[in-house]
């Protein structure tokens, strides 16, 4: 009798024993993909943040070539304007032509 109640004791605390590892390894699991999901979103979150500031960057760079490109068509707008102003005051002799070999000089040629 005494050897049953030992044995049915032995098998409850198996029992509890197994059911204790058995949560155990399901609380490890779950706590560990917890930490997976919790440090994924850290890195997807400091990734956003690198390409917000990337971004911002890029916009930045953009608007500054965007000035920059205004400004050259500003400038070439007022030098074809001088250019046209040349050309109409500007008297040229008919018969006043640049030679083959001046032309080559003047290239650097």
């Amino acid at each position: 009798m005494v050897l049953a109640k030992f044995g049915a004791g032995a098998a409850v605390v198996a029992a509890l024993w197994g059911l204790h590892a058995f949560d155990k390894a399901r609380a490890v699991k779950s706590a560990v993909s917890g930490l997976v999901t919790e440090a994924a979103l850290i890195e997807a979150q400091a990734m956003a943040e690198g390409l917000q500031a990337r971004l911002k960057a890029e916009q930045e760079a953009n608007r500054k070539l965007q000035v920059g490109v205004r400004a050259a068509h500003d400038a070439m707008a007022r030098f074809e304007v001088e250019l046209e102003a040349y050309e109409r005051e500007t008297h040229v002799p008919r018969g006043c032509r640049v030679g083959d070999d001046l032309f080559g000089r003047l290239r650097g040629q």
